[in-house]
């Protein structure tokens, strides 16, 4: 008998106003989960040609007015992406009440997050940027990529390019500030582009005066609200791509086109002085008139190869990263009990436990049963043992002096490679944080060569600070 598929909701909009991006890329997140959930679009405002799209797709569309309909509509059983600049902090922390687990795409980390997991897709972006309520994991860089499957394929070859010649222009879904008319008329001007594809979204406004310049170009071709493909075939046709620093700079990158690229809203700063730094596209700035220009001329005699941002391997990651979900979900801790002395003596015992201990050498079963049982009764230690799917799979502890606790785990030998350490290091701060309900400070230790470790510390925003004989891990809870 199958399981029946996870209930999976997005919040995410899209106008004029609020552009396309935040429905396309969760949707593109969304199809790289392989029809594993239950997909239901829940939105104030999404234009009638992307409703006919998620239907085609077998998504479900639930339209709102206000948040509280949203939040009603959240469980202890689901699964919630949140997707948009403008919603406010406390709708996290109203949904995270409910019991349901959320993933935030972000561009701006300017709030406090309340999230089971942020993936943001700027490059340079840090655990440290972000404000959140502890314990949350960070999927962050284009490594996730949220690109439609086209522009995943298209990422996995390389590209010879020869003299530029052809160029596409696309200002995403709305535009309404026309930056697309104003970057085709300088287009014009340069002789040496023997093509001009112009894309133009749903929400386009100016659909008509683009129809009548276009009238008088026989070499220029329109296209309008087109799908994945056939955007990534004009990609890959295209020498030089005029686009701004959004979630389709990322899909130039996987294409292989020169782009050039600038900002005209907030959130697409971050995307623009980052990958500015690495030289990754030709400046246009902030789209006026003189900057499209000089970039447009650079991109006509650019003749270096193009660093490589996007691998094409975001899908893998990202259902790692709905894995790690579930595991969190069905992990559980309770309280080390007497009972449970000979277990943890083996896994203190163990030789791949044993490996990345600070103390390795061998523990005799009389002194680990006197330091056990001492420990269990402590006051201040917080002693859990790890249920996963019916058996005892590893251990945390939190010794606490004064306002702060010092952390210390391990998994079964039999659970590693499985990601176990990961969930339980987030299960075990969360649990000791809610239990303790004083603002502490957690702290951890990990040996320099315990690269797994060290990983699932960073993983979930712990500040590194590396000491002469260990690395400390400390996070701030209050």
């Amino acid at each position: 008998m199958s399981t029946p598929p996870t209930p999976l909701l997005i919040r995410a909009d899209g106008s004029t106003r609020l552009g396309m991006g935040h429905l396309y890329r969760s949707l593109a997140l969304v199809k790289m989960l392989e029809d594993r959930y239950d997909l239901t679009f829940v939105s104030k405002e999404i234009p009638s040609d992307f409703i006919s799209l998620l239907r085609q797709e077998n998504c479900n569309i639930i339209p709102i007015t206000d948040e509280q309909q949203y939040i009603d509509l959240c469980t202890p059983k689901l699964i919630t992406i949140i997707d948009g600049h403008h919603f406010p902090d406390t709708l996290y922390r109203r949904v995270s009440e409910k019991g349901s687990r959320i993933i935030c795409i972000d561009d701006l980390h300017d709030k406090t997050y309340t999230a089971d997991i942020i993936l943001n897709q700027a490059p340079a972006i840090r655990p440290a940027d972000y404000r959140t309520n502890g314990c949350t994991y960070f999927a962050l860089g284009p490594a996730y990529a949220l690109l439609r499957q086209p522009f995943i394929n298209a990422a996995t070859h390389k590209r010879q390019r020869l003299r530029p010649s052809t160029c596409l222009i696309c200002f995403g879904g709305g535009d309404q500030n026309d930056l697309t008319m104003r970057t085709l008329e300088i287009a014009l001007e340069l002789n040496a582009l023997e093509r001009i594809d112009v894309v133009t979204g749903s929400a386009y406004p100016f659909a008509e005066t683009l129809k009548e310049k276009i009238q008088q170009h026989p070499h220029i071709r329109h296209h309008h609200d087109i799908g994945a493909e056939e955007m990534q075939q004009l990609m890959e046709a295209a020498d030089i791509a005029v686009i701004p620093c959004s979630t389709i700079l990322l899909e130039v990158f996987a294409c292989g086109c020169i782009p050039v690229a600038g900002y005209y809203v907030e959130n697409q700063k971050y995307f623009y002085e980052n990958f500015l730094k690495q030289q990754a596209f030709i400046d246009a700035g902030q789209f006026g008139k003189e900057e499209i220009r000089k970039a447009l001329t650079e991109a006509l005699n650019y003749t270096e190869n193009l660093p490589e941002i996007i691998d094409g391997k975001s899908p893998q990651r990202i259902r790692k990263l709905f894995a790690l979900l579930e595991k969190v979900n069905d992990l559980h801790l309770r309280k080390a009990t007497v009972e449970d002395a000979e277990t943890t003596y083996q896994w203190a015992s163990d030789p791949e436990v044993r490996r990345y201990s600070f103390n390795r050498e061998k523990i005799s079963r009389e002194g680990h049963l006197q330091w056990f049982n001492r420990k269990i009764n402590e006051s201040r230690c917080h002693y859990y043992i790890a249920m996963y799917q019916g058996h005892s799979i590893g251990s945390i502890r939190f010794d606490v002096d004064g306002d702060t606790a010092l952390i210390s785990y391990l998994v079964d030998s039999k659970y590693h490679g499985r990601g176990m350490g990961q969930v339980l290091l987030i299960n075990g701060c969360r649990t000791f944080i809610q239990s303790y309900g004083t603002p502490v400070s957690l702290v951890g230790y990990v040996t320099p060569d315990n690269t797994a470790s060290l990983k699932i510390f960073e993983n979930i925003g712990f500040v590194r600070t590396d000491e002469p004989q260990h690395i400390k891990f400390t996070m701030s809870c209050r």
